[in-house]
């Protein structure tokens, strides 16, 4: 029995000094070597107010779109070189020479040119210029330029054939290609759809869901990320979130789109995440860009260990060493996993979750016990022995 009670003594203060060094190193300060840091890292909490100003933020450093067109009704066709015409004259009269005149009843429809200068040439009317004007003040230059030979200024133009003005649809489409500036209104939503850009690819997986393989899904590069819709216009770029426009129906970014635009879909893509610490999953967790946030990647990793978890120490490490942010969630009240679904994460975050004290303790336990569990068998072994060499 002194045997036994000797060795629990000896465990126990065995437990409590492994105890206390390990506290001791936890306080100790790490030792960065050759790194050196400009600053201590600030940890952030996370807040409604912070969540608020980073968004703000965000807004401020992203490109302003262009000005929508508030009134399509607004829109005019405007001609330019290269567009052809057709010029319909029902009646028109010929003069052959001074006093001596000709009619000539019937429709005169012809298709004309739009030359590189703007102007087209019209019997008896000469070169008429045409280019910036729509289809209606075309008509009325065409009506001046044969008011001498006309009987009536019964004349019609027309577009026959849409060919000055395109854009270019590209990037994750069916039919990428030019598609031509008509008298309706070519608008972002419209050249996406007529490329096939925004059609479903049946059959395949849902490429939003989150995934913690390390094999990348080879069916989700054919899906378009309408989400980060570019727009190049000049030499400037916007990036328009389409798929929210389709979902909500507030269409006041689908632009109505000129001369020389560029649309690019990029195909969606995989942004790499790392959860650590105690969760049920450790992982790296790959998530389709621009839609991760900290709930959805917490529960993809099986959640937090609620056993060894410190609900009060939830962190997010964003950066590199030498300017890292450090974001920390107190997910102790249900009203902070509306924080974390808010809070949206970038590529290569890392989400760490704090071991609680009583998760210590219990590892610490779990390593002595294996020795303790010896030291008692071999206690009960003599003290047996001991009792049947006294008998």
């Amino acid at each position: 029995m002194q045997l036994l009670l000797r060795c629990a003594a000896f465990t126990s203060a065995c437990l409590f000094g492994l105890l206390v060094s390990g506290c001791a190193g936890m306080s100790a300060p790490y030792d960065s070597g050759s790194l050196e840091r400009k600053k201590a890292p600030e940890v952030l909490t996370l807040t409604p107010e912070l969540l608020l100003d980073m968004k703000v933020q965000a807004g401020a450093t992203s490109p302003q779109p262009p000005p929508p067109t508030a009134d399509r009704s607004a829109y005019r066709y405007r001609i330019q070189p290269n567009d052809i015409l057709t010029i319909s004259v029902p009646s028109v009269v010929v003069f052959n020479s001074p006093g001596d005149s000709r009619i000539v009843n019937g429709n005169a429809n012809d298709n004309f040119t739009v030359y590189d200068d703007g102007t087209v040439y019209l019997p008896f009317g000469g070169y008429v210029p045409v280019a910036g004007a729509t289809p209606a003040e075309a008509q009325s230059r065409v009506i001046r330029a044969l008011s001498t030979y006309l009987k009536t200024g019964q004349v019609v133009v027309a577009v026959a054939a849409f060919r000055s003005q395109r854009v270019m649809v590209t990037g994750q489409v069916q039919k990428p290609g030019y598609q031509a500036i008509t008298d309706v209104p070519l608008t972002l939503i419209a050249a996406i759809s007529a490329s096939g850009g925004i059609l479903q690819l049946r059959g395949q997986q849902d490429p939003r869901a989150i995934t913690t393989s390390t094999q990348t899904q080879t069916t989700v590069a054919e899906y378009p990320d309408l989400r980060h819709v570019l727009l190049k216009r000049g030499n400037t770029e916007y990036v328009v979130d389409v798929e929210r426009m389709l979902k909500t129906g507030d269409v006041r970014e689908d632009f109505v789109l000129q001369d020389g635009d560029v649309v690019i879909v990029p195909p969606l893509k995989h942004d790499v995440l790392f959860v650590l610490g105690e969760v049920v999953r450790p992982a790296l967790v790959e998530v389709t860009s621009g839609d991760a946030n900290l709930a959805k990647v917490l529960v993809a990793a099986g959640g937090v260990n609620q056993l060894t978890a410190n609900a009060r120490r939830i962190y997010v490490i964003r950066g590199d060493f030498e300017d890292p942010k450090i974001y920390q969630l107190d997910s102790r009240h249900p009203d902070a996993l509306l924080l974390a679904q808010k809070f949206e994460l970038q590529a290569n975050d890392v989400v760490y979750v704090a071991e609680a004290p009583i998760g210590r303790w219990n590892r610490a336990l779990s390593q002595i016990l294996p020795t303790l569990q010896g030291l008692l068998s071999t206690a009960v072994i003599v003290n047996t022995v001991d009792n049947l060499g006294g008998n």
